[in-house]
């Protein structure tokens, strides 16, 4: 009774964001404005901000991490679970943003040419990256712990 429920829900859910997407661009084609976007159109050099590429990223981990911790029964190792992948996204961001870690200062380099700024801004800092992604990835990881489990305890 739970799943059929859950899926139902979810297909609710998906309908509706699908008729809303369609009635806005109709809404945007209909006025006769140059900046509508047509569905299924891509802009060529458009870029996902920052923020926006760590916060997906972590909610797509966050429904990896929650599904297989849902087939887990014990909680200490679902959890432990959790942290690995949210350590791992933490990390990959690092690296794909370039973010070395802090060092301790050591003796007075001769300077060097500023080298260019990179095009497309970047994360100030580690810690900008993980207070980020925490909440996308523990809103996710829980929904989808919690859907998992049900699910498996339907069945």
């Amino acid at each position: 009774m739970a799943v059929h429920w859950t899926f139902e829900a979810l297909s609710v859910l998906f309908v509706t964001s699908a008729v809303v997407e369609r009635s806005t661009n109709s809404v945007l084609s209909t006025t006769g404005s140059d900046h509508s976007v047509q569905p299924n159109e891509v802009r060529a050099g458009v870029s996902m901000e920052p923020t926006s590429k760590v916060t997906v990223l972590f909610a797509i981990l966050g429904v990896i991490a929650g599904s297989l911790s849902g087939l887990i029964s014990h909680v200490g190792v679902a959890l432990l679970l959790a942290l690995v992948f949210f350590y791992g996204g933490y990390r990959w961001c690092r690296s794909m943003f370039g973010i070395a870690k802090p060092s301790k200062p050591q003796q007075q380099a001769p300077p060097q040419p500023q080298q260019p700024q990179p095009t497309q801004p970047q994360m100030e800092s580690g810690r900008k990256i993980a207070t980020t992604g925490i909440t996308p990835f523990f809103v996710m990881w829980l929904i989808f712990w919690i859907m998992t489990y049900t699910i498996k305890l339907a069945a």
